[in-house]
């Protein structure tokens, strides 16, 4: 059995804090988050033993993260307590009769609250996932998710999910709505890498980072995110089009993805799958990274728990070496990548060509042909982009603000 685990979740840090401290001595793991919002998908990816949670917080309260989690067949057997402020008899008895484990009232006791939870871990059964209602994609043109967004258009397909464009009704403003597809709601690891995704993008906030609004969770089983709704194409779709990119547009979308991963790895997290169908060229000239389906945490063990390090994830064309023997990876394997998308864009060639096996091969054992010969560069910049795709993490730029900067004495 796995080692149970405590989720408390509260805007207050001295609470979190304290009882961090009081629960430590339990035999369990203690996981925290700041409100409803952030908990979500750590929820749906660590399944925490217990869920003890304040009411009032600010993205998602505690009663809006009480009734999602009761609709879904993934997370609706997990208890819930209530340890908050408000001590409203009636609400209380309503919470309790809904399906909320126990009600706890701030202030409260140290020692009552460890004792409370060492009890209600004592009696933990396994649970077996069911389904409450059958699975289906969403309809376009009649399904509203989660009461809020209405399915406009099928944007796309992707490994795991359906990109539709819907209406936000609650801002009248059009959106981006990746949802989980009904096939993959028995698959844990697609479950927990759709919860993983949205933790990284929920993480972060950047000008050439997809921007993120909501993590959802549906009585199907089905996740959502809802996100800002792009205007223009992928990389992909640009070098199928023009075969390779001109010189000033490869080193001006690139420097741009260097500011984007950047960003990520400022927050410990690898995004693991650059590639030019995860680059979007926006009509308006902003370039944004998408995506972040197999990206790794590296500061919590527990959202990483289904990427581990030991097995290989990303896409052969673009994986960097240590990825494909199935070592720990940090942000230099997002430079690797990049460095093949971006000689990608400059000759119209990868590096690697062949079956998935021989181009992992490649990665891993052979040299690429050196840009010099082919295609008409500068000496300094042939050289660079050679070192991005050095085998040795130790030899390539230590960082994506390195190559940024680098990069910007060609714009």
């Amino acid at each position: 059995m796995s080692k149970r685990s405590i989720l408390i979740i509260d805007d207050d840090p001295q609470v979190l804090a304290i009882l961090k401290a009081t629960f430590k001595s339990l035999d369990c793991e203690v996981l925290t988050a700041q409100n409803g919002q952030e908990a979500l998908p750590i929820i749906v990816d660590a399944r925490p033993s217990i869920i003890i949670s304040d009411w009032n917080m600010p993205e998602l309260d505690g009663l809006g993260l009480f009734l999602q989690l009761k609709e879904s067949p993934h997370t609706r057997h997990i208890p819930f307590v209530f340890l908050t402020a408000t001590d409203d008899a009636e609400v209380r008895a309503a919470l309790l009769e809904s399906g909320v484990e126990d009600y706890w009232s701030k202030p409260f006791n140290v020692r009552e609250v460890k004792i409370r939870a060492q009890r209600l871990l004592e009696r933990l059964e396994p649970v077996t996932f069911k389904h409450k209602t059958p699975p289906s994609n969403p309809a376009v043109g009649s399904d509203i998710i989660n009461d809020r967004y209405r399915i406009v258009e099928t944007l796309g397909f992707g490994g795991m999910g359906i990109v539709y464009s819907a209406e936000d009704l609650k801002t009248e403003k059009l959106v981006a709505l990746k949802v989980l597809r009904a096939e993959y709601v028995a698959d844990e690891v697609a479950v927990r890498r759709f919860a993983r995704e949205a933790a990284a993008a929920i993480k972060v906030r950047h000008p050439n980072i997809v921007e993120t609004y909501e993590y959802g969770l549906l009585a199907t089983g089905q996740a959502y995110l809802s996100m800002e709704l792009l205007k223009g194409h992928s990389l992909d779709r640009e070098l199928a089009e023009k075969s390779h990119i001109n010189f000033r547009q490869a080193i001006s979308i690139s420097r741009e993805v260097c500011l984007a991963i950047d960003e990520l790895h400022r927050h410990s997290i690898v995004h693991r799958d650059l590639k030019p169908s995860n680059i979007f060229l926006c009509e308006e000239g902003k370039v944004k990274i998408l995506d972040f389906g197999i990206a790794l945490l590296n500061q919590d063990p527990l959202l990483t728990r289904l990427t581990d390090s030991q097995s290989m994830m990303g896409t052969p064309l673009y994986l960097s070496p240590e990825q494909a023997m199935g070592y720990d990876i940090d942000g230099r394997a997002d430079i690797y990548s990049l460095g093949v998308v971006l000689y990608e864009m400059l000759t119209g060639i990868p590096p690697f060509e062949g079956t998935a096996y021989e181009i992992i091969n490649q990665h891993i054992q052979k040299t690429p042909v050196h840009l010099k010969y082919l295609c008409n560069l500068d000496e300094q910049l042939s050289e660079f982009v050679m070192r991005m795709l050095e085998k040795s993490p130790e030899n390539r730029p230590q960082s994506a603000l390195e190559v940024a900067s680098f990069l910007e004495n060609y714009l």
